[in-house]
């Protein structure tokens, strides 16, 4: 008898949860790309220890990216990198970008820069707009521009997700 009894409950107990109302939770988590993800866009001398990254030797980097790989259909909130900049005229500066499945059309979705001339670490945070992760469209990277004098030291992506929860009534 105990048997059948528990064949009966788990149908029911199925069933109220597949008809039961659903309410919708949201969640933010964060990743890290770090310096040793970052490759100069084109050929050039500089320091990369996976520490931190920047220009060095007579042919200085400047600019250089990393590929992110957030889960698909989540929004890209905020990008906050961490920085040491000691030039007095020249700032870097991070963005969050799409390119396209082509090749040369980007979408940026925000951009910050460093300030300052002191030896200070510090961090820039800057909020990102439209960042619906949709890889249909294209894949998504981080960009900066490290000047002379100048450190990147990591980059970080906050994002939220939406998680669905059942209501079970009593």
């Amino acid at each position: 008898m105990k048997k059948r009894a528990l064949y009966t409950f788990v149908p029911v107990f199925l069933m109220a949860i597949l008809f039961s109302p659903l309410t919708v939770s949201s969640s933010s988590a964060i990743i890290t790309i770090p310096p040793s993800a970052f490759q100069p866009i084109v050929n050039c001398d500089f320091r990369n220890d996976g520490a931190e990254i920047h220009p060095e030797g007579g042919n200085p980097c400047l600019d250089f990216h990393a590929p992110v790989y957030l889960p698909q259909g989540v929004t890209a909130t905020k990008l906050i990198f961490y920085w040491r900049d000691v030039s007095a005229s020249d700032n870097g500066v991070c963005g969050f970008f799409r390119e396209n499945h082509y090749g040369g059309v980007y979408t940026g979705y925000g951009m910050g820069y460093t300030q300052g001339s002191d030896l200070s670490y510090s961090s820039t945070t800057v909020d990102l707009t439209g960042a619906l992760i949709d890889y249909s469209s294209g894949g998504y990277f981080i960009y900066c521009s490290v000047p002379a004098n100048t450190m990147l030291f990591s980059v970080q992506l906050e994002y939220t997700y939406n998680t669905f929860l059942a209501m079970i009534f009593r």
